[in-house]
């Protein structure tokens, strides 16, 4: 037989389906490790999980790929998972060696003190197994086996310590490093009416992990519950960015007002110790609604001249007039106020547009979030929005059909839920499948 149908026949043969057990991989043909950042760190501190695939020469990924099994279980950790689009090869030790790539990058924080394990995770493997030995190159090529196999990454075991004590009274659960500052309304206020207090921590820890810091009683200010927003990304030293704590407050007497100041303590992992910020205190004025005066006297009404009659109905119907050319012009600056502000149509392809730029970078819960919060800011004409349990009213308020409405806020509570218990794969496509098909129908 020539060479050259020799060559013929081993092409023909290797495009047959050749599959070997997993028994006949070897396990140093495909395997995972496992890399922790630091192992012995603080309760609440961040630290970053890689996990890596390692293939021998000659062996690559199939088209199926690389697929999580099963989910471990991660009590005792908070973990969010670094977005990666595709698994970058490189080289282990330069050329003719093997090959390894990231697969999974963990944001991971433990959340109780003691000897703590993370579970190894169980990944499904589709290879291709070629020969690399052999004097023909050719034949070589084409030698060329596909295999199922499973493989397990390592546990990775931490030494967690526990927060120093006694804690501050103000400490909220801050791991990292922070600053603060406050953002404040006019310095004049209606007694009784309600504005916004928002506290900005910026920094580097467990961010998004931060209980609301409490203001300290007064007499004269009621503070409410805030309602909780962040602008966070993940980097190598934890979540990085700012969260926003927006208070409802109210001013409860008429005159100077003292606002107390607002303190903020967090642990510092790297001097071991606990710090603490604090915001200024500051004045503001309440002032009491003007009380209508009488036109006059009641016991003087049987003395009135004919003249302070008229003089008395005159005043009224001008007064009258006022009243209804003042609700006219009010009508009409809503009327044009909703007419300049975004229809559903116009804020859902914005929306939309926005979510397809996030999911480049973020995470989908991530990128739902964001896209569905600034659809109802457009919609709603305000950069703060109403607590997740108000938003769907408003939105009704807005045009938006109700059974949306409670779409909108269910997507919302499901994205700000995965930020504290990280959802699966399936989960967060469905959840992102879902949000663009409401923004769809919205459009």
């Amino acid at each position: 037989m020539t060479p050259r149908l020799s060559h013929i026949l081993l092409l023909l043969i290797s495009l047959l389906p050749i599959c070997l057990q997993a028994e006949g991989v070897p396990q140093r043909a495909v395997y995972f490790t496992a890399h922790a950042d630091r192992t012995s760190l603080y309760e609440g501190q961040t630290t970053v999980v890689r996990y890596d695939i390692h293939l021998s020469p000659g062996v690559t990924v199939s088209g199926q790929g690389i697929a999580l099994s099963h989910k471990p279980d991660t009590r005792g950790f908070v973990i969010r998972e670094f977005p990666i689009n595709s698994i970058k090869a490189q080289s282990e030790n330069g050329a003719g060696s093997g090959l390894r790539g990231q697969v999974k990058k963990l944001l991971v924080v433990p959340q109780q003190a003691g000897k703590l394990t993370l579970p190894g995770v169980t990944y499904d493997c589709s290879i291709l197994l070629r020969s690399v030995a052999g004097a023909d190159p050719l034949a070589a090529f084409f030698d060329v086996k596909r295999a199922e196999v499973q493989r397990n990454t390592p546990a990775l075991h931490f030494d967690v310590r526990p927060l120093p004590t006694p804690r501050p009274a103000n400490f909220t659960g801050g791991v990292g490093h922070f600053s603060v500052r406050l953002q404040r309304p006019d310095s004049a206020l209606r007694v009784g009416q309600t504005a916004l207090l928002r506290l900005v921590v910026s920094g580097t820890g467990n961010l998004t992990m931060l209980s609301a810091p409490q203001w300290p009683a007064s007499a004269d200010v009621r503070f409410s519950a805030p309602h909780v927003a962040d602008s966070t990304r993940l980097s190598e030293s934890g979540e990085t960015g700012q969260i926003f704590f927006d208070y409802p407050f109210t001013p409860l007497r008429a005159g100077t007002i003292e606002v107390p100041a607002l303190t903020f303590s967090y642990f510092n992992p790297v001097s071991g110790r606990y710090e603490q910020l604090r915001t200024e205190a500051f004045q503001l004025s309440g002032v009491e609604e003007a009380a209508a005066q009488a036109d006059a006297d009641t016991s003087q009404a049987d003395t009135k001249t004919p003249a302070l009659v008229v003089s008395a109905m005159i005043k009224t119907i001008v007064v009258a007039l006022m009243l209804v050319a003042g609700a006219f012009y009010f009508l009409m600056r809503k009327k044009k106020s909703r007419a300049q502000r975004p229809d559903s149509k116009r804020a859902a392809k914005d929306a939309k547009q926005l979510m397809a730029t996030a999911l480049k970078t973020d995470e989908p819960a991530t990128a739902v979030r964001t896209a569905l919060e600034k659809y109802a800011v457009l919609l709603l004409g305000s950069d703060v929005l109403p607590p997740r349990d108000a938003l769907a009213s408003a939105l009704v308020a807005a045009g938006v059909k109700e059974s949306q409405a409670e779409r909108i806020v269910g997507l919302l509570q499901r994205a700000d839920a995965a930020s504290y218990a990280p959802m699966s794969s399936v989960d967060a496509e469905e959840l992102q499948e879902e949000a663009q098909a409401l923004l769809q129908q919205l459009s």
